[in-house]
C-alpha cells in the first residue's frame, strides 16, 4: 500500500490518546497488601480449632450434666416439691448437648467432641497426628469446665441432697462422672461402653461418607442428636453411657477439685480408666476398621488384594443391609430391655424409660439403619420392602435371596448383642430361667386378649402404612425429600406407628425384625414352645406373612391411585443395590 494511503487510514481522530498517569491502575488495587498479623491473630489462628473443641464439649457437658442434676436432685422433696424430669429427659439432654456442641465446632474443628473419634479419624481418615494432643487436651478441659459450671449452678441443691456442705458421696458424683449399676460385672460394663462407642463412631462415619448417604454439614448435628438419643434409650441404663472419654474424665477431674476424694479413682479397681476411657477408644477403632473394610467404597486393601477387595462389590450391598438391620434391632431390643428390666427394683432403683422410650428406640434404630445402608444397598432393611420393590419397582429378583438372608442375619446379630448387654439383668428378673417374660424383649409377641385375626390385621396395617410412606417419600414426582433426609421421614413414620398401633403386637412390621431375634432366642435356650410353637406358629403368619402382604397391598394401592404413570421411573431404593 502506498504511504499516502497509510497516512490517510490513520488519521489523528482515529488514534486514542494515551491515558493520563493518574488513570493508570495501581498494581496494589488488584493485589491488596496483606494485613499485618498481630500477636493475638497469630495465637488465635493456632488456638481456634482446639478452642472450638473445648467450647463444644463444654456445651455438651453443661446440657448433659445439667439435666442429670435437674432430674436426680429434684427427687428430694427438700429440694423441690415434685420431680423435674425422668430418664427420658436425661436422654434428650445429652442428645441435645451433643447436637449443640457439633453446631458450635463443626465448621471450625470438624466437631469431633470425643477423644475416641479424634483417635479413630487420625488412624483411619488422615487427621493429622500432630493435632491430636491439642484436641484431646481441649476436649478434656471442655468437660472439666462444663461440669464445673453446672456444679456451681447446683451446689446448694447438692448440699441439701447430700445432707451437708462437706458431705460428698457417689450419690452426687454420679451426676457428673459415670458409674456402673451394682449387678454389672467388669466384662459387661466394658462391653457396654465398647459397643456404644462402636455404634456412635460407625454412624459418624456413615453420616459423613459422601459416597454413601452423607448428611450436609449443617444438618449433621440433627443426625447426631437422633443417634445419641437412640443410644441413651437403648444402652444408657447400665453404665450411664459415657461412650466418650472426655465426657467422663473431664467431669471426674472437676470432682477431684470439688473434694470428692480418692473413691473417684479406686472405685471398682480403676473403673474410670478401662470403662469410660479405654473401651470407647477401642470401640471407635473397631468401628472405623469395620466400616472401611466392609462398606467404604475406597478399598483399604487395594494395595494387596484380599478376599474382601475381590468380592467387595458383590458383598457391599448385602453387608450394608446386614449392618443396618443389626443396628436397628440392637437399638430396638435394647430399648425394650432397658425399659422392661429397669422396672424391677432388684435391677435398678428407678425405671429407666417408658413406653415412649421404646418407640424412640425402634424409630431411631430404623433411621440409623437407613443412613448406614441407603447409599450402598438402597436401605431396604426389611424383607417385605425388598419383595415389594422386586414385585413393583424392578428390583432384581436375583438379589432378593441375598438381601433377605443378610437382613435376617442382621436381626440375629443385633439381638445377640443386645442380649449380651443385658443378660445379667435378665438373670435377675427371670431367676436364672428363660421364659416368655423376657423372650418378648426380643421377638414380637401379642397381648393375651388379642385374637389371631386382630394380630394379623395389626401387622398388615402397620406394614402397609410404612411401605406406603416409603414409596411416597421416594417418588420423585411427589414430594420426595433428598435421600439424606429419607431416614427422618422413616423415623417419624415408625414413631407414629409405634405410639398409634404398637401396643397389641409389639409392632414388628418387618419379618427380619422378628425372625432374626427369634432364631437367636432358639439358640439362647428359650425353648421351642416359647419361640416357634407359640399360638400355632404365630411367628409365621403374623410377623412374616402379614407384613409381606401389607407391603404388597400398599404399593399396589399407591400405584393405582397416586403414582404418575406418564413416565415410569424406578424409586431410588430400586435403582441402588
Amino acid at each position: 500500500m502506498p504511504s499516502s494511503d497509510l497516512e490517510s487510514s490513520y488519521t489523528p481522530d482515529k488514534i486514542s490518546s494515551p491515558p493520563a498517569t493518574a488513570e493508570v491502575p495501581v498494581l496494589g488495587s488488584y493485589f491488596p497488601q496483606a494485613t499485618k498479623q498481630t500477636t493475638w491473630s497469630r495465637v488465635r489462628s493456632v488456638l481456634r480449632e482446639p478452642l472450638a473443641e473445648m467450647i463444644g464439649v463444654a456445651t455438651f457437658v453443661i446440657i448433659g450434666t445439667g439435666v442429670d442434676c435437674s432430674v436426680v436432685l429434684s427427687t428430694n422433696p427438700s429440694v423441690v416439691s415434685s420431680p423435674r424430669g425422668d430418664f427420658l429427659s436425661i436422654n434428650f439432654g445429652w442428645a441435645i448437648g451433643l447436637a449443640l456442641g457439633a453446631w458450635i465446632s463443626g465448621g471450625i474443628s470438624g466437631g469431633h467432641l470425643n477423644p475416641a473419634v479424634t483417635l479413630a479419624l487420625a488412624t483411619w481418615r488422615g487427621f493429622p497426628w500432630r493435632k491430636v494432643p491439642q484436641y484431646l487436651l481441649a476436649q478434656v478441659l471442655g468437660g472439666l469446665i462444663g461440669s464445673a459450671l453446672v456444679y456451681a449452678n447446683y451446689v446448694q441443691a447438692i448440699d441439701i441432697f447430700e445432707g451437708g456442705h462437706h458431705i460428698r458421696t457417689r450419690a452426687t458424683a454420679s451426676l457428673f462422672a459415670t458409674y456402673a449399676l451394682d449387678y454389672l460385672n467388669t466384662g459387661t460394663a466394658f462391653a457396654v461402653e465398647l459397643f456404644g462407642a462402636c455404634i456412635l463412631t460407625f454412624m459418624v462415619l456413615a453420616m459423613t461418607d459422601k459416597k454413601n448417604n452423607a448428611i450436609p454439614h449443617g444438618l449433621l448435628p440433627i443426625g447426631l442428636f437422633l443417634m445419641l438419643l437412640g443410644l441413651g434409650c437403648s444402652l444408657g441404663m447400665q453404665t450411664s453411657y459415657a461412650f466418650n472419654p472426655a465426657r467422663d474424665f473431664g467431669p471426674r477431674l472437676m470432682l477431684t477439685f470439688a473434694g470428692y476424694g480418692k473413691q473417684l479413682y479406686t472405685y471398682r479397681s480403676q473403673y474410670w480408666l478401662w470403662a469410660p476411657i479405654l473401651a470407647p477408644i477401642i470401640g471407635a477403632q473397631v468401628a472405623a476398621a469395620t466400616y472401611d473394610i466392609f462398606l467404604n467404597e475406597e478399598d483399604p486393601f487395594a494395595s494387596s488384594p484380599s478376599f474382601i477387595s475381590k468380592k467387595g462389590e458383590s458383598l457391599r450391598a448385602p453387608l450394608a443391609e446386614f449392618f443396618g438391620v443389626a443396628i436397628f434391632v440392637l437399638l430396638g431390643t435394647g430399648s425394650n430391655c432397658q425399659v422392661a428390666l429397669s422396672s424391677n427394683p432388684a435391677v435398678t432403683a428407678s425405671p429407666k424409660g417408658e413406653y415412649l422410650s421404646l418407640n424412640f428406640g425402634w424409630a431411631i434404630g430404623l433411621a440409623l439403619a437407613v443412613w448406614v445402608s441407603a447409599g450402598v444397598s438402597g436401605g431396604h432393611v426389611n424383607p417385605a420392602i425388598t419383595l415389594v420393590l422386586a414385585t413393583r419397582r424392578k428390583f432384581p429378583w436375583k438379589k432378593v435371596p441375598v438381601y433377605i438372608f443378610a437382613q435376617v442375619m442382621g436381626g440375629v446379630i443385633g439381638a445377640a448383642l443386645s442380649y449380651a448387654q443385658y443378660h445379667r439383668a435378665i438373670d435377675i428378673v427371670e431367676g436364672g430361667k428363660r421364659t416368655l417374660l423376657t423372650a418378648g424383649l426380643f421377638g414380637a409377641y401379642p397381648l393375651d386378649y388379642v385374637s389371631a385375626v386382630s394380630c394379623f390385621f395389626s401387622e398388615f396395617l402397620g406394614t402397609a402404612v410404612l411401605a406406603f410412606m416409603i414409596i411416597a417419600a421416594t417418588d420423585k414426582k411427589n414430594a420426595a425429600p433428598p435421600l439424606y433426609l429419607l431416614p427422618v421421614v422413616i423415623f417419624l413414620t415408625l414413631l407414629g406407628l409405634g405410639v398409634a398401633l404398637g401396643m397389641q403386637t409389639s409392632f414388628a412390621f418387618n419379618p427380619a425384625r422378628d425372625f432374626g431375634p427369634r432364631v437367636f432366642l432358639g439358640m439362647a435356650g428359650y425353648g421351642g414352645h416359647t419361640v416357634f410353637s407359640f399360638r400355632r406358629q404365630y411367628w409365621l403368619w403374623c410377623p412374616i406373612i402379614a407384613p409381606i402382604t401389607g407391603a404388597q397391598v400398599a404399593v399396589l394401592a399407591y400405584d393405582l391411585f397416586l403414582k404418575d404413570h406418564t413416565e415410569d421411573e424406578a424409586t431410588p431404593s430400586a435403582d441402588t443395590g
